[in-house]
C-alpha cells in the first residue's frame, strides 16, 4: 500500500521478495517512484523498466497536481531532477495518466522471469491511500515459479 506520497506503508513477505526488503529503508527509500529511478536493481529486475517507469511517472503526475501546494511534491521532483537524468527529460514531457494498471515483467535472480498484471485500487475508507496487486499471468509459469521462491524462504 502506498500513501498520498507515493511513500510504501504497507507490504507483504512477497513483495520483499521480489522488490527487496523495505524495512530498514528511509522514508525516501521506501517511495515508490524514487525507488523506480534511483534503485539499479529495480531497473535491473523489471524487464520493462522503460514502459513501466514512464506510467508510473504519468500517474504520479497526476497525483502532483492534486496536491500542488504540498512542498513535499516539490522537493521529491527536485531531487529527482537533480538526481535522474531520465527523470529530468521524461518529467519534461508533462504526461499525465489517470491510473496505474499494466503488465510487468520481473527478472528475479532465483525465479527466472515473472510476469503479472497490476491493478491499482484506492482505498474507499481513506482515498490518501492506494493498494497494488500483482497477479500472475496464466500460462506463464509465473505462478508456479512464486511458489517455489515461497518455499525457498
Amino acid at each position: 500500500m502506498i500513501d498520498r506520497h507515493w511513500n510504501v506503508v504497507a507490504w507483504n513477505h512477497m513483495t520483499t521478495t521480489l522488490c527487496g526488503d523495505l524495512n530498514p529503508s528511509s522514508e525516501v527509500e521506501r517511495n515508490a517512484l524514487w525507488r523506480t529511478f534511483m534503485v539499479e536493481e529495480i531497473k535491473k529486475r523489471n524487464v520493462n523498466w522503460d514502459n513501466a517507469a514512464s506510467k508510473s511517472l504519468a500517474h504520479f503526475r497526476s497525483r502532483y497536481a492534486l496536491y500542488m501546494n504540498d512542498s513535499w511534491y516539490r522537493e521529491l521532483v527536485d531531487k529527482l531532477k537533480d538526481d535522474s537524468e531520465t527523470f529530468r527529460q521524461w518529467w519534461e514531457r508533462h504526461e499525465v495518466a489517470g491510473n496505474l494498471d499494466g503488465e510487468k515483467v520481473i527478472r528475479h535472480p532465483d525465479g527466472g522471469l515473472l510476469a503479472f498484471r497490476y491493478h491499482t485500487f484506492k482505498i474507499s475508507e481513506s482515498p490518501e491511500y492506494m493498494m497494488i496487486v500483482y497477479t500472475p499471468v496464466e500460462n506463464t509459469g509465473t505462478e508456479e515459479q512464486l511458489g517455489e521462491l515461497q518455499n525457498a524462504t
